[in-house]
């Protein structure tokens, strides 16, 4: 499939994204909404048997360097196997595929990465698709992928528009690119809706950090769970995988005031994160664009879009101080509801 010139070979990953951390204060939600996790006071929820036996089966974990980052690579099943990489959306991390991708070793020599800027992959100054598909291609090759061939790639929301972009440009490092929930359309950064958009997306990322903006610290981990929570605003489904999510996003941390250590979310430290500094070259997405479905059926017609992006509905973000969230459709479907379904 011939690359869509509009998609740039060292093009940024567009503008601003608006899966970005969202204000909102104590009590503007119901509190099933609020803060799913609080409930349980830092308990853990029950969960079922599967999930529980496929979180016991720990990846082997490690790092990859590509452009000179350092990217987290979790592996699952023999060297040998078919290959199938599998990547996250934004804001996540490659941990997020830990529950599932037990499941696919059985059949498949599986990796999961985390995209530079998130999780424990080291920050970047900039972001851009060829990059990442770079980042892709390294992470399989370093995982064992390609030893019975080329892998399959599949990529959830953000995610996906990584993949899609890899597929398009370098189809022959690849069996085939599945893509979960990924969206497609919108109107052009240089228009009036797309700076207007851009405007409005830009005053979003207030709660992100930076290298001169520190990340909230909380005390205890029942404080760093309570924070948790989903945007768009929604009831959570399997609280047994948020809270596995939330505490997989974790990690120790000084407290502000010399006091002892406490949490914040894990990752990397230098460069920009890419959750405050990702941008796509398109900005909103029509309805009827959704889906992976669209974009395999645009590739039968031969008809392809002028401009890639991730999908305005799959956000990841959090208020204040919060640290994680899923979204409706996305990884919330995947993962809260899905669950044995997606294998």
């Amino acid at each position: 499939m011939a690359l869509d010139p509009a998609i740039k070979e060292g093009a940024p990953v567009g503008y601003y994204d608006d899966d970005r951390p969202v204000p909102s204060e104590p009590g503007s939600l119901p509190p099933e909404v609020q803060a799913p996790l609080l409930p349980f006071r830092g308990r853990e929820p029950d969960a079922p048997a599967w999930f529980l036996d496929a979180i016991a089966q720990e990846p082997e974990r490690s790092f990859v360097t590509s452009k000179g980052t350092q990217l987290e690579l979790l592996t699952w099943g023999e060297v040998g196997k078919p290959g199938l990489l599998l990547v996250h959306g934004n804001s996540a991390h490659a941990d997020w595929w830990s529950f599932i991708a037990p499941y696919l070793a059985e059949n498949y020599r599986v990796a999961s990465m985390s995209l530079a800027g998130m999780g424990a992959s080291d920050w970047r100054e900039t972001y851009a698709f060829q990059d990442f598909a770079e980042d892709a291609e390294a992470c399989a090759h370093a995982a064992g992928l390609y030893a019975a061939g080329k892998p399959i790639y599949i990529g959830h929301s953000f995610g996906g528009s990584q993949v899609f972009y890899a597929a398009a440009a370098h189809p022959e490092r690849m069996k085939a690119a599945i893509m979960v929930d990924v969206g497609f359309g919108g109107p052009p950064p240089d228009s009036p809706e797309g700076k207007r958009m851009l405007e409005e997306q830009a005053k979003r990322v207030a709660n992100i950090p930076t290298p001169d903006r520190a990340q909230k610290v909380y005390p205890t981990i029942e404080a760093a769970l309570a924070r948790f929570r989903f945007m768009p605003p929604q009831v959570a489904g399997n609280l047994f995988v948020a809270d596995f999510i939330a505490r997989r996003s974790l990690k120790r941390a000084p407290m502000e005031d010399g006091s002892g250590e406490g949490w914040t979310r894990r990752q990397a430290e230098g460069g920009r994160a890419a959750g405050a500094h990702l941008r796509r070259p398109l900005g909103d997405h029509h309805p009827q664009d959704r889906g992976a479905g669209h974009a395999a059926a645009r590739r039968r017609s031969g008809h392809r879009h002028p401009r890639l992006g991730p999908p305005r509905h799959g956000r990841s973000a959090a208020g204040p101080g919060g640290f994680a969230a899923l979204a409706p459709g996305g990884m919330a479907a995947l993962t809260l509801e899905a669950g044995l379904r997606f294998v």
